[in-house]
């Protein structure tokens, strides 16, 4: 007799054996490689997510970035876990270049934000579980996702140049050191040979140097920026912003060495000159005659206020204390408040007297410094300004750095969106 049909059916017993594992394997891979897709697009959806928020603020309120990264990413849930990313090493603040796609971390000017998402053996919920992966001796799988946003819209000037010929329309020369953050350095002239006159021993940190005309860089100058020239010039923001009620005159007041005087707005038509210590009450001065004048030991204490100077100029000597905080509706209350919000200094359009600011004492501004169809003149021996400067021209002097910190005032101003 022929045992040769059962070992065929043995082996057939066998063979199915071997499959049914095989089979069992596979399906087990593709239900873990599901769940790990599903958790990966759960993850890329709390980065895109976190990134886009945080973007939001890169330029307005940068040092909000990251807390606002980790909050919105963390609404997000992952394989039935918030997603849990830390604020130091998984959101990265940088500059996105969009000619060449590349991101890369920190920059004069970032625009961009880059968040990751993981789940991952080191990150504090582990790595994504399998279900079947045990079988194989594999418990977990690593996940990661990552999204870059970037702020889109106009790159606003940190410092704007606003006359349309001028030769050295910008200057910045001596052994001056200029840092600009937040925005880019504009210069609307023309001037076929010279728009922005950099030289001497300065020193100019910026993201970008964008002149209508041509740069001359001369002597030992450092420049830590792009220099583009031919660009467009750059629309004045504030062309439309009207001059304040006048009101009835007050003359004009001194505050002399020694006195502490407490002002209120109104109209100094003869001109306001302090010299001792001036607390001024919020609301828009309107200041003529001689113009605003600061001298050598004077203190300014000024929160919510906005100077417009009808004539004669500004002149801040150096030793000075001056705080002036321009107005902010979420603060302050009087008429004008919300049409002159964020504005320090509003020289008259008529006006075309020179300003001079010294910033050699302890300076605290912020706003913007607007001078349309004037010159402005710091000088600097070290100081930080948050404030924007615009003035029809603008030159830089001194010996220590002059530091402008400026952020676009509003986040809904830069517009996001995801390039990677």
């Amino acid at each position: 007799m022929s045992c040769r049909p059962l070992q065929r059916r043995g082996a057939v017993h066998i063979w199915v054996a071997i499959l049914l594992v095989v089979l069992i394997g596979f399906t087990g891979l593709a239900l873990d490689t599901g769940y790990g897709v599903l958790v990966g697009n759960q993850l890329q959806n709390a980065a895109d997510a976190g990134a886009l928020a945080a973007a939001r603020e890169v330029r307005s309120a940068p040092s909000n970035v990251r807390g606002l990264a980790v909050a919105i990413t963390g609404q997000n849930r992952a394989g039935r876990l918030p997603v849990n990313i830390d604020a130091d090493n998984d959101v990265i603040i940088g500059t996105f270049d969009t000619a060449t796609r590349t991101f890369v971390q920190g920059g004069t000017s970032p625009n961009a934000v880059r968040v990751t998402a993981h789940r991952t053996e080191g990150s504090p919920d582990g790595g994504v579980p399998l279900s079947f992966g045990p079988l194989f001796g594999t418990n977990s799988a690593d996940v990661t996702r990552t999204a870059t946003a970037m702020a889109i819209g106009p790159d606003f000037p940190a410092l704007l140049v606003l006359h349309p010929s001028s030769r050295c329309a910008l200057t910045v020369s001596g052994s001056a050191t200029l840092t600009v953050t937040g925005g880019p350095v504009h210069v609307n002239s023309s001037n076929p040979s010279c728009a922005a006159c950099i030289g001497g021993n300065s020193e100019v940190h910026a993201s970008a140097l964008n002149t209508f005309g041509q740069a001359c860089i001369n002597g030992g100058t450092l420049l830590d920026t792009t220099v583009n020239t031919g660009v467009a010039p750059y629309p004045d923001p504030f062309a439309a912003l009207p001059a304040p009620p006048i009101g009835s005159p007050l003359g004009s007041i001194t505050v002399g060495t020694g006195q502490t005087v407490t002002l209120a707005p109104g109209n100094y038509s003869g001109g306001l000159t302090i010299r001792g210590t001036a607390i001024l009450s919020q609301g828009v001065y309107v200041v003529g005659g001689t113009g605003l004048k600061l001298n050598s030991g004077a203190v300014l204490e000024a929160d919510g206020v906005m100077f417009y100077i009808a004539a004669g100029g500004m002149s801040v000597s150096s030793g000075v204390d001056f705080s002036l905080l321009a107005p902010d509706p979420t603060r302050h209350s009087f008429v004008g408040v919300d049409t002159y919000a964020g504005i320090s200094i509003f020289q008259a359009r008529t006006n075309n007297s020179t300003a001079t600011l010294s910033m050699s004492g302890n300076i605290a501004l912020d706003g913007v410094y607007y001078f349309p169809n004037a010159a402005l003149n710091i000088t600097s021996s070290g100081s930080r300004s948050g404030a924007r400067f615009i003035a029809s021209e603008l030159k830089f002097t001194g010996s220590g750095e002059i530091i402008i910190d400026y952020h676009a005032p509003s986040p809904s101003d830069s517009p996001t969106y995801l390039v990677e």
